[in-house]
């Protein structure tokens, strides 16, 4: 093999790699089509990207015309990679109740409002402490209780009733 066949197919080889890690990270998209679009199935995409954020897949309808007809699609884009570290790293496990100690010692449950508040009032250092985790371990389980949008149970005392489990 001569040196130009051999750089020739080095060059192949690193095209196909980034092809790959693109692909990674973009995710594979699969489109349907569909007869047409009522107006309850923008919702219920909604509901579905609302229920998948933070997994790795997410759904998308359009309308595209051609001539006379109208081609009406539904693009479901996975990331592989996401929904492979939900699978193995969580396993289905519930995440453990987190509970604070107030003013007086009496331990309470956390709730995002709650725990937005004490770093609002003590620092994000000292919250996290107070909670018994690493500071991004706080705001990780933070921004997952955002995504997973869990109401706050009867005993977590919520401040709102719009306060999301923590």
């Amino acid at each position: 093999m001569d040196e130009q066949e051999f750089s020739r197919q080095q060059k192949k080889e690193r095209a196909r790699e980034r092809r790959e890690i693109l692909d990674a990270e973009h995710g594979s998209t699969y489109s349907f089509r569909l007869s047409g679009i009522e107006p309850e199935d923008a919702a219920a995409v909604e509901r579905l990207n609302e229920i998948c954020r933070g997994v790795g897949v997410t759904f998308e309808l359009s309308e595209s015309k051609f001539g006379g007809f109208t081609l009406a699609t539904l693009r479901v884009n996975l990331k592989e990679n996401n929904v492979r570290n939900i699978r193995t790293r969580f396993a289905g496990r519930d995440m453990k109740e987190v509970r604070f100690p107030d003013d007086d010692g009496v331990m309470h449950p956390a709730t995002v409002e709650k725990v937005e508040t004490l770093i609002r009032r003590d620092g994000a250092q000292k919250t996290a402490e107070r909670l018994g985790m690493s500071k991004s371990g706080m705001y990780k389980r933070l921004k997952s209780a955002r995504e997973a949008g869990r109401p706050a149970g009867e005993d977590e005392e919520p401040c709102s009733e719009r306060d999301l489990s923590f």
